[in-house]
């Protein structure tokens, strides 16, 4: 609660830099009152702890953790024919 206390004035909140918990903070972010949470993401994501990817350079298993984070936070994007 002192984390929202002294966040009052702010308008919104983004949070960069995380690796474990993906889903856990996606949660609390976009659950803030007052829609104050806007979004988070890994700002290195190709580093070793974050594990989007294996030794052959392919996309590992972890990665589609996102697709469940976007569907459930994330409007779909208007397309314009």
């Amino acid at each position: 609660m002192a984390i929202l206390t002294s966040l009052r004035n702010c308008s919104f909140l983004a949070l960069a830099e995380y690796s474990d918990f993906k889903k856990e903070v996606h949660d609390i972010i976009f659950n803030l009152p007052e829609d104050l949470g806007k979004g988070a993401c890994i700002f290195e994501p190709l580093n070793a702890w974050s594990g989007f990817f294996d030794k052959n350079r392919s996309v590992s298993p972890q990665m589609s953790i996102y697709d469940s984070l976007n569907a459930k936070y994330l409007p779909p994007l208007h397309k314009e024919m």
